[in-house]
């Protein structure tokens, strides 16, 4: 819905345009490892909270396309944690593949009109395989590679 991908864009900005490197560094090292937690099952890898109830983090579903009715948590999770690590790792693939374009220009042809949606739009510039795997990352199906987020 556009409400999601509003919250998609959103949080990854709020990271993308930080005006220090440390920051966004440790935020995304931050939510990479809830993500780790919240795809293997692993609790023990929660410090704080909002994730730190065991009843609710195992009630997760990790999607960045939430429910309506869905617990607080799928909320937190899909909008705060995956939303943003899944546009971090598309800017990743992006460049990776010399795309010659970035997370930041499709949004703004998106928003001038001019990009049609954002998600047909990576099929048409990213391998199957890659656009397959971005699919997945947003219905929570796929774990998202490391070096996408942290070494990037």
């Amino acid at each position: 819905t556009s409400d999601e991908f509003q919250e998609l864009e959103a949080t990854w900005a709020e990271i993308a345009f930080a005006e220090s490197e440390v920051g966004p560094r440790e935020r995304l090292a931050y939510l990479y490892g809830v993500h780790t937690a919240v795809m293997t099952k692993d609790f023990g890898l929660i410090h704080g909270p909002p994730f730190n109830e065991k009843t609710e983090f195992d009630r997760i579903v990790p999607t960045v396309l939430v429910e309506p009715r869905s617990q607080d948590l799928d909320f937190q999770y899909g909008h705060y944690v995956l939303a943003p690590l899944v546009m971090t790792a598309i800017d990743s693939l992006l460049m990776k593949h010399g795309t010659g374009t970035s997370v930041e220009e499709l949004l703004r042809a998106v928003h001038a009109g001019k990009g049609g949606n954002f998600i047909a739009t990576l099929s048409t510039l990213l391998p199957r395989t890659d656009a397959d795997a971005v699919n997945r990352w947003i219905t929570g199906d796929e774990l998202i590679p490391s070096e996408l987020i942290i070494d990037r």
